[in-house]
């Protein structure tokens, strides 16, 4: 007997988008198509059930992995460059207990202006404000006053698809890192693009201070993606990820392992 009720709305993993099956199911269940390759027996899988990793450049000071890499977080797997198509760009800043203190974390920031909820103790009840088009630090943990660069760092987090795997990645950024994040911002403004209509290559680049040798990301090649538009509904789906500050690309020898979660609608 046949059921001309409509199905609960679900999502339809679809290989390529045009297959007629996947068409034709999505269809008939009142779903919508992932934009990704679904491995078989994954074809049902929902973006909330994903994990988003980290890509983390392996530092000489880091505990794991190969110096010079990006590193995921997740599987393990390094990689000398990595191709990215930026979906979102995330102020905040945190504050260790000390340089090098396996993640433990006095202070955080998921917006950059303030401190996040969670943080039982925070510095202050302000981290900065936005004056005359800029951010000005308030917090004394996060104000340069010539004696070094603040204990609290400011970072960009980077949320990104990984094209080499076809799935979203977060990619913080923090001290000499931080500069990259503001070219590629620059060099997508100058073009009048969008952010998600742009396929970047990040490598990493050896230096050497006074704190020893680290790795610095660089763009390597920017593109437009062809056709416009491409990754837009992948912007869609998974530009709400939530991520938990953690510098990843620290030249001070600071990291972290966390991942992002698919954040609930509302």
């Amino acid at each position: 007997m046949n059921d001309d009720r409509k199905a609960p709305t679900r999502v339809v993993a679809a290989v390529g988008l045009t297959g007629p099956e996947t068409v034709a199911e999505t269809a008939r269940t009142g779903g919508e198509i992932i934009p990704f390759e679904a491995p078989e027996g994954l074809e049902n899988v929902l973006p909330d059930d994903l994990v988003v990793p980290r890509l983390i450049a392996v530092q000489p000071t880091s505990r794991v992995g190969t110096p010079g890499r990006w590193r995921c977080s997740l599987t393990g797997e390094e990689r000398e460059q990595v191709r990215i198509v930026p979906l979102a760009v995330r102020r905040g800043r945190l504050l260790w207990a000390a340089p090098g203190s396996d993640g433990e974390v006095l202070c955080r920031s998921d917006d950059g202006f303030r401190p996040a909820a969670s943080i039982e103790k925070p510095q202050s009840a302000v981290c900065a404000v936005a004056s005359d088009l800029r951010v000005v630090p308030t917090c004394a943990k996060a104000i340069w006053n010539g004696n070094g660069r603040p204990a609290c760092r400011e970072l960009r987090s980077v949320l990104a698809l990984d094209l080499d795997v076809g799935l979203p990645a977060v990619m913080t950024f923090s001290g000499m890192g931080l500069r990259m994040v503001k070219v590629l911002l620059t060099t997508i403004y100058r073009r009048r693009s969008t952010l998600c209509d742009v396929e970047v290559t990040l490598r990493l680049r050896l230096e050497s201070g006074a704190r020893g040798k680290f790795y610095v990301p660089e763009i390597a090649k920017i593109e437009a993606a062809n056709p416009p538009g491409r990754y837009r509904r992948h912007a869609e789906l998974f530009g709400r990820v939530e991520i938990e500050p953690g510098v990843d690309h620290d030249d001070a020898g600071n990291g972290s392992n966390g991942a992002g979660r698919i954040a609930p609608e509302g």
